[in-house]
């Protein structure tokens, strides 16, 4: 992944202006924002890249958060709509990945109004646009953002780096591209990971300069540290195995036989002869220091080495073997409600896992569960007009819920009963 080539000419007749606002949020994405403000609060996220044998790429995402049930409806958000040009309270508290600690501020230049205004080209809904670009916010409690100078001629509110991202460009390589010629600013705190049907990165602010990582092949995300310390933790679970652990057959001692009734065994667990110490005496030792706790580097560590290990000794045959194989990675990091303790009461809630995402966009599908309901809905982008829409209509974007406060199950004592006849 080339993250170093110039900047392309992409803003000609895009409209990008660094002035005020000049157009509030659609009523669709208000009724966005609004849902997901029951997420702000303690966040964090686990994304995982896990690729199909038939070409496609799915991109795995759990957000882990407090204040559930949680609700989601999403609407549609057209080519043609207006966003940027400054901070906004709802935006920049929940659109921001959750991450917003007060009203943007352009340090340098004086207020937090002077962000730049963009038209979107793309029309998107539910963290992914109409091209396959997809993008997940996440929590990075170390991010810091840029200040920019006084002539930048692109400056975006990391409130509207979403939508910006979204709405203007189709690819992974035009998004490096802006961000190397763009400053992103805010109140600390947030991360993004953006994908195309080919190539993953990761979007850091650290210490007010930007990093871009390629993340194609590694394929894991979580929080804090940053993405660099995680690579290297990597290396200290160097012994975890994917085999059976027999490597220590060859020192291995015979334990005398014994008639007394307290010793626990007189062969082997897996076979008939004398007891060797030390043997095998279970499943899933292989894993023996795995680390299992909800905390960013242990669900890095994890879901890297299952993945890994999954794909490597049974891998998926199909693209629903990859959907299910993306469903446990996921299952693997989920956070039970009551666990994972806050900081602060109110302000910052015991957190679970609201809602996960499988998102593939080679397919422009984007599939939600909720906490309540593990049931998918899936979202089928090309059956939908992202055309942009007559502002003197007035119409109010259709919604759909995604995600479900509900428990839901299916009955089918009445297909037993029709049997049984």
């Amino acid at each position: 992944l080339n993250l170093v080539r110039p900047m392309k000419a992409r803003f000609e007749g895009q409209k990008i202006e660094s002035r005020a606002r000049t157009a509030s949020m659609t009523s669709a994405m208000v009724r966005w924002a609004l849902v997901l403000s029951s997420l702000a609060g303690a966040s964090a996220c686990t994304e995982v890249r896990v690729p199909a044998p038939t070409g496609e790429v799915v991109i795995g995402n759990t957000v882990e958060a407090g204040r559930s049930p949680v609700s989601v409806r999403v609407s549609v958000t057209p080519r043609g709509t207006r966003f940027g040009g400054g901070a906004d309270p709802v935006r920049e508290a929940v659109m921001g990945a959750g991450y917003g600690r007060g009203p943007e501020k352009t340090s340098g230049r004086g207020a937090s109004t002077n962000c730049s205004t963009f038209t979107t080209v793309y029309g998107f809904v539910h963290g992914m646009n109409e091209m396959g670009l997809s993008i997940n916010g996440h929590a990075l409690d170390l991010a810091v953002f840029q200040t920019p100078p006084n002539d930048a001629a692109t400056v975006i509110c990391k409130g509207d780096l979403q939508d910006w991202i979204l709405g203007m460009h189709a690819t992974v390589d035009d998004v490096v591209d802006s961000l190397r010629a763009a400053y992103v600013v805010g109140s600390p705190g947030g991360q993004w990971g953006v994908h195309d049907a080919t190539k993953s990165i990761v979007i850091e602010y650290v210490r007010g300069e930007l990093r871009i990582h390629d993340n194609t092949a590694v394929g894991v995300m979580t929080n804090d540290p940053t993405y660099d310390w995680h690579l290297m933790n990597l290396d200290n679970y160097a012994a975890l195995r994917k085999d059976w652990y027999d490597s220590n057959d060859d020192v291995a001692i015979e334990v005398p036989a014994t008639e007394a009734p307290y010793y626990p065994w007189a062969t082997g667990a897996y076979d008939a002869d004398p007891h060797r110490v030390p043997s095998p005496i279970g499943h899933a030792y292989n894993l023996l220091g795995l680390p299992g706790d909800g905390s960013p580097p242990a669900r890095f560590v994890r879901v890297f080495f299952l993945r890994q290990y999954a794909v490597a000794v049974s891998p998926p045959q199909s693209f629903n073997d990859t959907l299910i194989l993306a469903q446990e990675l996921l299952n693997s990091v989920y956070k039970v409600l009551g666990t994972i303790p806050g900081r602060s009461g109110a302000a910052d809630p015991l957190e679970t896992s609201p809602t996960a995402t499988l998102k593939v966009p080679a397919r422009r599908v984007v599939y939600t569960r909720s906490r309540e309901d593990l049931t998918w809905r899936m979202l089928d982008l090309s059956r939908l007009d992202f055309a942009p829409r007559d502002p003197s209509a007035r119409l109010e974007e259709p919604s759909v819920m995604v995600a479900s406060t509900a428990f839901n199950a299916i009955d089918v004592t009445d297909e037993l009963l029709l049997t049984s006849k």
